[in-house]
């Protein structure tokens, strides 16, 4: 792979007409950075807050402010989408997820 991977960087430094620019001049910036900045919160409370209710809000705040959806159907989203994916690895594939808040009340 590695041989693979500099036979690809020649042919590309060979064939370079113009440069490559970083963003797409259509480019959401503000959706990216939104993005980037939701992924990274998750990141940060999904032990503290548990998988789902974290999730949850991921996937709200995620549908609301980079999709554009409304708020009915961000909720409807993220929440068939949290319980979707908790049943399918906690419940069927037994697959540890954090517990969080909710697992400390019950």
């Amino acid at each position: 792979m590695g041989l693979f991977a500099i036979l690809i960087l020649a042919q590309a430094r060979r064939e370079r007409a113009e440069p490559i620019r970083f963003w797409a001049p259509a480019a959401n910036r503000k959706g990216i950075y939104l993005s980037f900045l939701l992924i990274l919160v998750y990141a940060l409370l999904l032990e503290r807050l548990g998988f789902i209710v974290s999730t949850t809000l991921f996937f709200v705040l995620f549908s609301r402010y980079v999709s554009g959806h409304r708020w009915g159907t961000a909720v409807f989203f993220a929440l068939v989408t949290s319980l979707a994916t908790y049943f399918l690895f906690n419940l069927l594939l037994h697959a540890p997820l954090p517990e969080g808040i909710v697992g400390r009340v019950f």
